[in-house]
């Protein structure tokens, strides 16, 4: 029970062919409401792909002429941001390689170049790197040396906020990852760079997987490039920890379109049926079944490709209630609460705070403060 707008939404994410030219247009030939059809987009952060699919496929006539420079501006500020941040990357990336430290980047910091291959079209927030914890004390240096300071990035005053004790021993003993690296752009805030440190996949804190994919890792002229099973099972993790978990509920970062598509480019360009069975065996070694399920089960019903199923068989998997759940971990209530909505109403709704009707223990730990807040 798509509206016409979520429909476009749902089919321009992901990178169109030709053959998809005919069912785009026909979905336009329906009286569109720009609004709405912006707003879905725009929080599934796939207006910059929209707007690329819909030139790309030559049906740039059918955006209204007034709605044309909302999106040649967002698509032209996304490729002078992403080429900064990414510039930022490298500089960074050369001084871990000269400190030899293992140093991946992930998520948008790999895939814009390396599979959407273009920097108009793929928008993200921060730069997601794997890490080893043993490196942290050398890469904190490194980063410090470099003009970075540790902490929160207050957006209202442009300046980065240190943390209370509370919230930096919360931190350093319950998280997967470190308190974020940042450079301030005093001009201009939308160059400010920060970095995400990633140390361990989920809430159990396990290294050892971290540390078999960058010892496994591939050699390449800027550094080192995860393998492709390793990438995936790291994409699929950090996707289903965001869906299960409070705090990226309560942020409105829980759910939107980019993550799978993300998972379905990365399949089709750099996967084949002997990685995705590796992917498999790996998340079966360290017990990491449900992030991948969770994952290809929504790619699946996103866009059914037709790889899903194999994955999703060879998991073993019996039992899917999980999908719609939520807040099982240590840091939220340790028992698992259900969404009262479907994930199409998960995916096109604003934001999902009003899943959450109970506050989670990690807010117990850690004082208030603009990331946590409703």
């Amino acid at each position: 029970m798509l509206d016409i707008e979520q429909k476009i939404v749902l089919i321009t994410a992901k990178l169109l062919t030709n053959k998809q030219k005919t069912h785009l247009k026909q979905l336009f030939d329906n009286k569109i409401n720009w609004e709405n059809l912006i707003r879905y987009a725009s929080k599934n952060k796939t207006l910059c792909l929209l707007y690329y699919n819909v030139v790309n496929l030559g049906l740039k006539k059918l955006i209204p002429e007034h709605f044309m420079q909302l999106f040649e501006n967002s698509s032209y500020c996304n490729f002078i941001r992403n080429t900064v941040v990414l510039n930022e990357l490298e500089e960074v990336r050369k001084e871990m390689s000269k400190n030899n430290i293992p140093f991946a980047p992930l998520k948008g910091g790999y895939l814009i170049d390396n599979v959407y291959k273009n920097r108009y079209i793929r928008t993200f927030n921060d730069l997601d790197i794997l890490v080893k914890r043993d490196d942290v004390p050398i890469i904190d240096k490194i980063f410090k040396n470099l003009g970075y300071e540790q902490g929160d990035y207050d957006f209202d005053t442009n300046s980065v906020v240190v943390p209370d004790q509370n919230k930096a021993l919360f931190f350093n003993e319950k998280m997967y990852k470190l308190l974020p690296y940042i450079k301030i752009n005093s001009q201009n805030p939308k160059s400010t760079v920060i970095f995400d440190l990633t140390v361990s996949l989920d809430f159990s804190l396990d290294v050892q997987p971290i540390y078999e994919m960058l010892d496994m890792s591939l050699k390449v002229p800027n550094g080192i490039e995860l393998l492709p099973e390793h990438f995936l099972v790291y994409m699929c993790c950090h996707h289903y920890r965001e869906a299960s978990n409070v705090a990226w509920i309560l942020m409105g970062r829980d759910l939107n379109l980019i993550k799978f598509c993300d998972i379905r480019e990365y399949v089709l360009q750099k996967m084949d049926h002997h990685s995705l069975q590796r992917a498999v065996k790996f998340s079966k070694k360290y017990k990491l079944e449900k992030p991948i399920y969770y994952t290809f089960y929504f790619v699946k019903e996103l866009y059914n490709d037709g790889y899903e199923s194999e994955v999703l068989e060879s998991l073993n998997i019996t039992d899917n209630t999980f999908l719609n759940e939520y807040g099982a971990g240590a840091n939220d209530y340790n028992k698992a609460k259900t969404r009262r909505k479907d994930f199409f109403s998960s995916i096109f709704s604003d934001n999902n705070k009003d899943e959450i009707i109970q506050m989670p223990k990690y807010r117990k730990t850690v004082k208030e403060n603009k990331t946590f807040n409703f």
